[in-house]
């Protein structure tokens, strides 16, 4: 990867950006987050903490998202990869029970 970001886009609704520091890699969501658009974000996941990269997600970007997604999401909290910039709206979605 290079230093300065590379952007996928795969549709006109939804950008994944990777930013490369130091110390980690920040994933930037923008749009709508959908079970296809959440496959990429969590793949990219996956590949930095695979490298030994610390995986930040930022959300400050993120339009909508389903309750399905939220859940994916903070199942990736778990799993270590930091969430920062959610709104008060996804921040709520992301502590909601699944049950």
């Amino acid at each position: 990867m290079v230093g300065g970001g590379i952007s996928s886009e795969r549709s006109d609704r939804f950008r994944l950006t990777t930013e490369v520091g130091l110390d980690r890699v920040v994933l930037r969501v923008e749009g709508w987050l959908t079970p296809a658009s959440f496959e990429l974000l969590e793949t990219a996941c996956r590949e930095t903490r695979a490298r030994g990269e610390r995986a930040v997600v930022e959300l400050s970007g993120l339009r909508s998202l389903p309750v399905a997604e939220a859940r994916r999401l903070a199942g990736l909290a778990s799993m270590g990869v930091e969430l920062t910039g959610a709104s008060s709206f996804v921040a709520a979605l992301l502590r909601t029970d699944p049950e």
